[in-house]
């Protein structure tokens, strides 16, 4: 279970000083305040997370009922101590507070066996509530996405066999494998079979620039930029005690490179105009559809050093033409999540047709194959059976629409292949950018050209793209 984070308010010195030792024991974090005051201007500050507060139940600044108030809404535990001479009316009150939200009352003098007991309970109930709640996440949010994960072939085995191991550690992980192979799903398993308890959060590097990039990773204060006029928390404050997925690490600007790896030695970080640093507890996980190793194409713009760091354990997700043995049972997933979502019957695919599915190279692995099979069930909706001659049309369109152009609008042979060059590199690039979200140092890589060669493509075709 991550290392919890505790804040103890205790005007009395030697009490606190007592308390502080026994937390020490528990190998818990601990900051301790002489009154409420100064928590409250700690918290403001936001230096370090917390996960729970003992206090005195008898603080002059606040009573715990309107203590109680004030922590309603945030995510942290809280437990009084006090003293009790076993009246009727306190043990009343002991209990009102308690169904108010009061974590625990532990009654004065508190032994160090005591407090340990009840701080790894008040810990463990948390853990299992965040835990509860994010499977109940899960549930709400599970789609044939998850498909990617589907399969009994050698190849996935591997890949499930490496994902257990990593699960069990709190390394960073960098992923590798094409686009639409499932390295997200990877990630998210990983997180599932973890001790983690705190969110699952993903963030795509090549969806923003730097500036914006640093600004959700980070946070920022009011006034650290134009256009800034409150607080925000960045994603890895988010992620605390849970797992931050860094998709396409290799679009991760250089600068901001320099300040993530900093961020992974010691989980501290400020956010953008902020002073104080803040810590945290989360694991990273990175993926990559590049060739970042030292040595290899592309990790002439991505830090050794960060390669180094975030391949402490690496995981290598195969391409569906290195897995196509999994191909009849992801397709048979998608033809059920397809049924969900037209509320009735469609056809299934035949022997026949799975066998030329499986002699295709599906260049944009799972992801196409999931669109390949919704388009052919709902195309043959009628029919009952999907058979080798639907397949085949429906590949061989697919192939036209990659070359067909009007002839009525040509006039000459070099004109005509200008034409279809053209149309070709139009709906080429559109969906490679799009895939891309629009990033063309990612899309260039992808096509193994130029990135200066792609945009005076796109310039010249006056292309545009979301």
């Amino acid at each position: 279970m991550p290392r919890a984070v505790i804040a103890v308010i205790e005007p009395d010195a030697d009490l606190r000083t007592a308390l502080e030792e026994h937390l020490a024991a528990g190998s818990y974090k601990t900051r301790s305040f002489s009154s409420f005051g100064a928590f409250e201007t700690f918290m403001e500050n936001e230096s370090l997370l917390t996960d729970l507060v003992i206090t005195s139940a008898e603080l002059k600044e606040i009573e715990p009922e309107k203590l109680l108030k004030k922590f309603d809404g945030k995510d942290i535990s809280l437990i009084f101590t006090g003293r009790s001479s076993g009246t009727r009316e306190e043990l009343q009150r002991i209990v009102s507070l308690i169904r108010d939200g009061a974590a625990d009352f532990l009654v004065r003098p508190v032994d160090g066996v005591t407090l340990l007991s009840a701080v790894h309970r008040v810990m463990k109930m948390r853990m299992l509530e965040e835990r509860v709640g994010r499977l109940e996440n899960q549930v709400l949010n599970f789609s044939s996405e998850s498909s990617g994960l589907i399969g009994s072939s050698s190849a996935l085995k591997k890949v499930l066999e490496e994902l257990d191991k990593a699960a069990g550690t709190d390394l960073p992980i960098l992923i590798f494998g094409e686009t639409g192979v499932g390295k997200e799903l990877v990630a998210r398993e990983i997180h599932r079979r973890s001790r983690r308890t705190g969110e699952f959060v993903p963030i795509n590097a090549a969806s923003l620039g730097q500036n914006l990039f640093e600004a959700e990773l980070f946070g920022y204060e009011p006034g650290a930029f134009t256009g800034a006029k409150g607080r925000k928390n960045g994603l890895v404050e988010i992620a605390n005690h849970g797992t931050l997925f860094l998709d396409e690490i290799a679009e991760l600007p250089k600068d901001v490179q320099a300040r993530f790896l900093r961020f992974l030695d010691d989980g501290r970080f400020r956010r953008l105009g902020g002073i104080r640093e803040i810590e945290t507890d989360v694991r990273v996980i990175a993926a990559t559809n590049c060739k970042v190793a030292p040595g290899e194409k592309d990790s002439e713009e991505f830090r050794t050093d960060l390669y180094y760091r975030l391949s402490a354990f690496a995981i290598y997700v195969p391409p569906l033409r290195e897995r196509l043995e999994d191909i009849s049972e992801l397709v048979e997933y998608f033809r059920d999540a397809a049924i969900k979502n037209a509320h009735g019957k469609l056809p299934a695919f035949s022997e026949s047709a799975l066998g030329i599915m499986k002699k295709l190279t599906w260049p944009g692995n799972i992801r196409e194959l999931k669109n390949f099979v919704f388009r052919a069930v709902f195309t043959f909706a009628e029919q009952e059976m999907i058979e080798d001659r639907a397949i085949e049309k429906l590949t061989s369109q697919k192939n036209d629409e990659k070359t067909k152009f009007d002839f009525s609008k040509t006039s000459g042979y070099l004109e005509s292949k200008k034409n279809v060059l053209d149309d070709f590199d139009r709906k080429f690039l559109s969906e490679i950018l799009k895939r891309h979200n629009g990033n063309i140092s990612s899309a260039a890589r992808e096509m193994e050209l130029d990135r200066k060669t792609i945009a005076n493509r796109i310039k010249e075709l006056n292309l545009k793209y979301d």
